[in-house]
């Protein structure tokens, strides 16, 4: 991606503001970014995470909490060591789902 060097100005009314910036943080993008695209009619990709998705990571974070709790314990002696490696993959799979999940993006239609 090159480097955007020009600045424009551009005069709105305030319903026409309110209305681009509803729509730029509806699609969870800055309001340049909409305006550049729906200026140039590209496709616009939101940053925004789907809700589904963070409920999935938060649930994912709390098991990885308590399978960190697992691990301190098995390295203390107070569980089984062989229980510690299970744990410590399945904690690393949790983290990697996670991972994945706070980093997708889904595609928005342009308007």
């Amino acid at each position: 991606m090159s480097l955007r060097e020009h600045g424009i100005s551009l005069y709105l009314t305030n319903e026409e503001l309110r209305l681009a910036q509803e729509r730029a943080r509806a699609r969870g993008v800055p309001l340049a970014v909409y305006l550049r695209a729906m200026a140039l009619q590209e496709p616009l990709r939101s940053t925004a995470i789907p809700t589904i998705h963070l409920k999935t990571a938060r649930a994912l974070n709390q098991i990885g909490n308590n399978l960190n709790q697992l691990v301190r314990l098995a390295h203390s002696g107070r569980v089984a060591s062989d229980l510690a490696k299970s744990v410590a993959e399945v904690l690393a799979v949790c983290r990697a789902i996670e991972r994945d999940l706070l980093s997708s993006r889904r595609e928005e239609p342009s308007s």
